[in-house]
């Protein structure tokens, strides 16, 4: 699979860390950029920070 461009950019919420790590690994070995949170309510600071 082709990389992706670094201003493509994913934003991961889900509560179990390990499948959160997991997604954030595999995404940006992909090219993305990624930013993770656990929930809803702390992924509002997350989206912000990679814009």
């Amino acid at each position: 699979m082709t990389p992706r461009p670094a201003q493509a950019r994913i934003l991961v919420v889900e509560d179990e860390g390990d499948i959160r790590e997991m997604l954030e690994i595999v995404l940006t070995s992909r090219g993305y950029a990624v930013a993770t949170a656990e929930n809803g309510r702390t992924d509002h600071g997350a989206a912000g920070r990679h814009s």
